[in-house]
């Protein structure tokens, strides 16, 4: 009996004894094993490399995976080899294969474009008028870089290299991927034979200058060709732009000589500086107290009268603006012959 209970209890020590054993197994060996198992996932379905860029073949940069076991030991294989002279592949499609243990998962790592084309600084263009600017030559004003080959085009719809003026230029590149960059500069037109206000004044005058001409004052159609600096010519254009701000009840202008200097300065200046920034004229009425606004006129010939011009003026809605002000004080007149450019200078009582 008693050498019975013995081996009962034998048993039940071999069966515990079993039991641990076992236990201990299944955590150290099973359940890792089923932590392993299936173990190789990936973040997302396919991966996205940036074309010049290295592609990476360190598998845990690939997988969603908490196993430290894993994510050390994983090896990744990948056919890909950079472009000659280069440390990064071509564009396209690359088939990666990542292994651990007896597990395997593939995908497709794709190497893409989407930077574009990036521009060289341009500065700010300004061209004589009369110019032959073709699209071609506004291309190679411009400089983009890219990884591939750029092709480039610009929009000058508004630009008329006859005409003085600003105009925008807007140049736009694109790489072999379609991606697009836009750069713009600022291209001035000047000592143009015509402007904007001036085709709009010509076309709305053509029918009636020489009518109008004959019809004022006799005196303006002195040929001031021979000196530039004469005060007749403000004389004889004043006297007609004062018979319109009669009509208006508006007080009469006074010859300045100031101005009368400053808009031969100005005359000459804008055969090749033409914009309405008049630095050195701002710059020197300002130095006598006066508020200077301009007005010019390029003329059709040599022989263009106070008449014409002031005809012309006044048909222009922005300069009757400027001639019929009422604060207007004083105002002078002159003429450039390098281009014929007439020029008013007109004073606000400031």
């Amino acid at each position: 009996m008693e050498r019975k209970k013995r081996v009962i209890i034998v048993g039940i020590i071999i069966a515990v004894i079993f039991m641990i054993g076992a236990g201990v197994y299944y955590v150290t060996n099973v359940q890792n094993s089923s932590q392993s198992d299936g173990e190789l996932n990936l973040l997302q379905d396919e991966f996205y490399s940036e074309y010049g860029e290295a592609v990476s073949v360190v598998a845990r940069r690939y997988l969603d995976s908490t196993d430290a076991t894993v994510m050390a030991n994983a090896v990744m294989s990948v056919d890909i080899e950079n472009q000659e002279d280069q440390d990064y592949p071509a564009m396209g499609s690359y088939l990666a294969t990542i292994t651990y243990d007896q597990e395997q998962v593939s995908f497709y790592i794709h190497v893409v474009d989407t930077i574009p084309p990036v521009f060289d600084e341009t500065e700010n263009q300004i061209i004589t008028a009369g110019s032959a600017m073709s699209e071609d030559d506004f291309i190679a004003l411009f400089n983009a870089t890219d990884l591939t080959e750029v092709s480039m085009t610009v929009n000058m719809t508004d630009f008329d290299e006859q005409i003085n003026g600003d105009y925008t230029i807007v140049a736009t590149a694109y790489d072999s991927s379609n991606n697009e960059a836009s750069y713009s500069i600022n291209v001035t037109v000047t000592g143009n034979t015509t402007n904007q206000d001036d085709a709009h004044d010509e076309s709305d005058n053509d029918s009636s200058s020489s009518d109008s001409s004959s019809d004022q004052n006799s005196s303006s159609t002195t040929d001031y060709t021979a000196n530039m600096s004469a005060p007749e010519i403000s004389y004889d254009a004043i006297a007609l732009i004062n018979d319109e701000r009669a009509k208006l009840g508006l007080d009469s202008l006074e010859y300045s000589s100031t101005l009368g200097d400053l808009a031969i300065i100005r005359a000459n200046e804008i055969q090749t500086v033409y914009n309405n920034d008049m630095a050195s004229v701002y710059r020197n009425s300002g130095e006598y107290g006066y508020f200077a606004e301009m007005l010019s006129k390029h003329s059709k010939t040599a022989q263009y009268t106070a008449s014409e011009v002031v005809t012309d003026w006044l048909a222009s809605e922005s300069e009757y603006k400027k001639l019929m002000d009422v604060d207007l004080k004083a105002t002078g007149i002159a003429v450039a012959y390098m281009n014929n450019r007439w020029v008013a200078l007109v004073s606000y009582d400031h």
